[in-house]
This record gives C-alpha cells, structure tokens and sequence, in this order.
C-alpha cells in the first residue's frame, strides 16, 4: 500500500487494496485560515481510517496512530454527549440532499457541522468538522472521504451544532439544531399538510386531496403553527424550503 502524498494539497493521489491508482481532488475545501486543523481519509469499504493527520495531536491530544486504531467509531464517541444527536440528525438530512444528486455532482459538494470534542485531557475543543466525497466505486457508493477539523475555539462560540452545505464553494443550506428539533416535533400527518400548503393548496383542497375534512386539516395546520413558533402561510412555506420539507 503506497503512502498518501500531499494531504493538504488539492490533487490527492491513493491506491486501492489491488495497488491501483485512484485520483481524487478534494479542492472543495473552504477552511484554509479559519485556525489550526487536521485531515483524515475514510475508507467505507473498510470501515476504516485510510489516514490521519500527525496534527490531530496537536489539537486534541491523541496521537494519530491512537485514532486510526480505534477507528470512526472511537472518534464518534469523543463528540460532546449534548451535540452528538444534533450532529446525527443534522448530517443526515445533509446527505440526504447530496445522495439525490447524480453521482458526477457530489465531489463538487462539501458539508461542514461544528461541534464539541474531548481533548485527551478532558476539556472540550470546539471543531468545524468539514466533509467531501473523494471517491466511488462502479457500485455508486463511496469509498474515501476527505474530512477535515477546524479548531475554533478561540471564536468563543456558544451555540454549537450549526450545517453548512456547499456547493463548490457557494454556500446552498444551512441549518442549525433547534431548527432540527422543530422539525422533529411535527408528525408525519403535519409535514404531508405543510408540503401541501407549499404547493399553493387552499385548505379545502388538501382535505379532498388527503381524504380529510376541512375542519381537521385546519386544525392541523394551527397546530403546525403553533409549534413552530412561526406565524402565517409565508413563515411557514419560507421555513419548509429552507429546512427541505417538501
């Protein structure tokens, strides 16, 4: 297996368990200058670290080998026990987005989430954690991922567990977790309603449509209102195109 050359450069060259050359750029990052960082490389085939920044010492303690031995899974559980489920849900409805884009797309996308993790001494270091696909296979899945982390703790950031998703560069969405949770508090019933009402339907409508009456879909949509904390039929077509609710 031939060593990874260059991490921090644009064009990365690794090689496959068969010792063939795969060829991937990973010049969607953004993060340059934002403060000290480290890389890894995820092979999903594996389940495994490809490789991993000596740097990752210098930002939370651990020695590189110490993380790749304990794999994705380890690193997962340093996460802040406040953030990891805001960290679950938010990268999910990420993927989600970029899974629905043609395969040839989604190196041109990058997702970025902050959040708190355990240094080796027990304190928490404040990360933006910044992923791009590198590669796939002839199955369409992926194979490596570029992450990154940002040490922004000297920001003095309060309210963790922020996503960004761009798109060569651009930022495209952006959500935050108590927006995740109002999501969350709507049934599967109330999310049918609002992307109806995104469509321009009237409440009379969605009733035929949904084989409700009116009076319940009312309802419904009162209560949607109420929960979250918006007010009218534009707060609330403006708060479903922003958190992907159709």
């Amino acid at each position: 297996m031939h060593p990874i050359r260059q991490l921090h450069n644009p064009s990365i060259d690794i090689y496959d368990e068969n010792d063939r050359a795969i060829f991937i750029h990973s010049g969607n990052s953004r993060g340059r200058g934002i403060g000290p960082s480290f890389s890894y490389i995820y092979d999903h085939t594996h389940n495994s670290f490809y490789h991993i920044d000596q740097e990752v010492h210098k930002i939370l303690g651990y020695q590189a080998e110490e993380v790749c031995k304990g794999g994705y899974c380890y690193f997962k559980s340093l996460i802040h026990p406040d953030d990891y489920v805001h960290v679950q849900q938010l990268t999910k409805r990420a993927w989600d987005i970029v899974k629905d884009c043609p395969m040839a797309l989604q190196k041109n996308y990058s997702i970025s989430i902050d959040f708190r993790v355990k240094h080796q001494c027990g304190s928490y270091v404040h990360v933006i954690h910044e992923t791009t696909i590198l590669a796939h296979n002839e199955q369409s899945n992926d194979t490596y991922s570029l992450f990154t982390c940002y040490d922004i703790t000297h920001w003095q950031k309060t309210t963790p567990c922020v996503l960004n998703i761009y798109y060569q560069n651009n930022l495209l969405k952006r959500w935050s977790a108590t927006q995740s949770n109002k999501i969350e508090l709507l049934s599967f019933r109330e999310k049918e309603i609002v992307r109806e009402v995104c469509k321009g339907l009237t409440s009379a409508e969605i009733a035929k449509k949904l084989n409700l009456s009116t009076h319940t879909v009312s309802t419904h949509r009162k209560t949607i209102l109420r929960k979250l904390n918006i007010k009218g039929t534009s707060a609330l077509v403006h708060f479903a195109f922003q958190n992907q609710i159709f």
